[in-house]
C-alpha cells in the first residue's frame, strides 16, 4: 500500500512534465499488470479495491472500460498473452482463457496453492513462480511439475525466460540456468535486493536497489549501466529505489521504477527519463499502455517516445567545456582513478564518430570538423557507464 500512495504522489508531481502521456482512466484502481492486443487492454486490479473486479478491461483501445472477475474473492498480480491465449497469475493460482472470447478457467492444476507472482511463455514451455519455487508446464501436460525446490536466490522477485536461458532475481542475487532448472549458475558478489530482470539477445539486463546491471552472454562481462537512473537519497549511498518492470517493445527496452519510467538509449547504455513510474508496461505496436497503481492507466505513442533520444542532465562525473563548442572540447573527470576507461562520442542518431582510450582526468578532443549538432560523450570503465551531451556550433 505504501508504494502505491508514493507512485500516486510521484505521478502528481511529474504527468505535467511529460505531455506525450494521456489518462485512459482512473476509476477502476489500484492498477498493477497490464496487456494489450488489437484493440483490447487488460488490466489487474492488484487490491480488488473497486467494487471486487479483478480485472478491468477495454475492447477500444482504452476509450472505454468495464469491470469483471476472473473468479470470486481472488485478484490479479501479472497478466500474460499468447497470440492465442491470455494468462493471469492469481492469488490462488493461474486461469487462463481464449482471447476472444474472455472466458476465465482455472489452470493451476499441480501448483501448491496460494500467490502465482509471474509467468512466460516461449514455444511450448511455460513456467511460472511464486516467491519460494519455479514452476513449468509443457503444451500437453496436464499439470504443473516443480523445476525449483530449493530456489538458488533466496526470495525471487522476478524471472525471465527465452526458451533456453532462465534467469533469477532473488532478495541476494542473480542466477542463471541453461538446463530448465537442473543446475544454475549464480552472478558472483552482487548482494542488493534485486527487482527485476530480462533477457534481450545476448545480455541479461538486471535492475536492483543499488542500481543497473548489465551481463553479457558472449564474454560473461558484467558492467553497471545505471547511467541516466537519478540515485535517491539513501543514508548508504547508491540508491536507486525500486524496480518494478521491464518491458520490450520491437528493439525498444523499458524500466518502470519507484523514481520514473524510463527507456534506454542501447547505443549509448544510457536511460531516458519518459514519465513517471510504471508498475506494469504493455505495447500493441503502436501504443504503449503504462499502470500506475491509484492514478490509473495511461497510454503514449510509441513514435512519440522513441523519437527524440534526449539524454537527461542527471548529476555526472564528467565535465565538457566549452559549450558551445567550435574548434576543441576538454572532457574532464572527477575521478582520480588511472585506471583506462574507453571514451565515445555519437552523433544525435546514435553513429559512433570517436573513441579513445583515456587514463587521463582531462582529454582534449578536436571537433573542428565534425557537423553542428547535439552529441552524446559516453565514458565506460571497468563496472560503470557514464554519459553526458554537448552542443557543437
Amino acid at each position: 500500500m505504501k508504494k502505491f500512495i508514493l507512485l500516486f504522489l510521484l505521478c502528481a508531481l511529474y504527468n505535467c512534465a511529460f505531455s506525450q502521456w494521456t489518462l485512459l482512466s482512473n476509476e477502476y484502481v489500484p492498477v498493477h499488470s497490464v496487456i494489450s492486443f488489437d484493440s483490447v487492454v487488460i488490466t489487474a486490479l492488484h487490491y480488488q479495491s473497486t467494487d471486487n473486479f479483478s480485472l478491468a478491461v477495454s475492447n477500444d483501445y482504452g476509450d472505454t472500460w468495464h469491470g469483471t472477475n476472473i473468479a470470486p474473492g481472488i485478484s490479479v498480480h501479472y497478466l500474460c498473452h499468447t497470440d492465442d491465449m491470455a494468462y493471469a497469475c492469481a492469488t490462488n493460482g493461474i486461469y487462463k482463457s481464449e482471447k476472444a472470447p474472455l472466458d476465465w478457467l482455472p489452470y493451476h492444476e499441480g501448483l501448491p496453492g496460494g500467490a502465482i507472482l509471474k509467468m512466460a511463455v516461449a514455444g511450448d514451455v511455460m513456467l511460472a513462480m511464486n516467491q519460494t519455487s519455479l514452476y513449468k508446464r509443457i503444451a500437453g501436460d496436464t499439470a504443473w511439475t516443480i523445476i525449483t525446490e530449493a530456489s538458488p536466490v533466496s526470495t525471487i522477485s522476478d524471472f525471465d525466460f527465452d526458451g533456453n536461458l532462465i534467469v533469477l532475481a532473488g532478495l541476494d542475487g542473480i542466477a542463471e540456468s541453461y538446463d530448465l532448472g537442473e543446475t544454475w549458475t549464480v552472478w558472483p558478489g552482487y548482494v542488493y535486493l534485486w527487482d527485476a530482470v530480462m533477457i534481450k539477445g545476448d545480455t541479461i539486463i538486471a535492475a536492483s536497489k543499488g542500481g543497473m546491471l548489465r551481463k553479457l552472454l558472449s564474454t560473461g562481462n558484467i558492467t553497471n549501466v545505471s547511467s541516466g537512473l537519478p540515485e535517491l537519497w539513501s543514508p548508504y549511498g547508491g540508491y536507486y529505489g525500486a524496480f518494478y518492470t521491464f518491458h520490450m517493445a520491437g528493439s525498444r527496452v523499458f524500466v518502470g521504477a519507484e523514481s520514473g519510467l524510463y527507456t534506454l538509449h542501447a547505443n549509448l547504455w544510457h536511460w531516458i527519463e519518459i514519465g513517471s513510474g510504471a508498475y506494469g508496461l504493455s505495447s500493441n505496436g503502436e501504443k504503449i499502455f503504462a499502470t500506475r497503481g491509484y492514478s490509473g492507466i495511461w497510454v503514449a505513442s510509441l513514435d512519440q517516445l522513441t523519437a527524440s533520444p534526449e539524454v537527461s542532465a542527471r548529476s555526472s562525473s564528467i565535465r565538457i567545456y566549452p559549450i558551445p563548442a567550435q574548434n576543441t572540447i576538454t572532457v574532464e573527470i572527477a575521478s582520480a582513478s588511472k585506471k583506462s576507461k574507453t571514451l565515445n562520442a555519437f552523433s544525435l542518431s546514435g553513429q559512433q564518430i570517436y573513441e579513445q582510450n583515456i587514463t587521463e582526468p582531462r582529454t582534449m578532443i578536436d571537433v573542428s570538423a565534425w557537423p553542428q549538432g547535439l552529441y552524446f560523450v559516453r565514458i565506460a570503465g571497468a563496472n560503470d557507464v557514464e554519459v553526458v551531451r554537448f552542443v557543437k556550433q
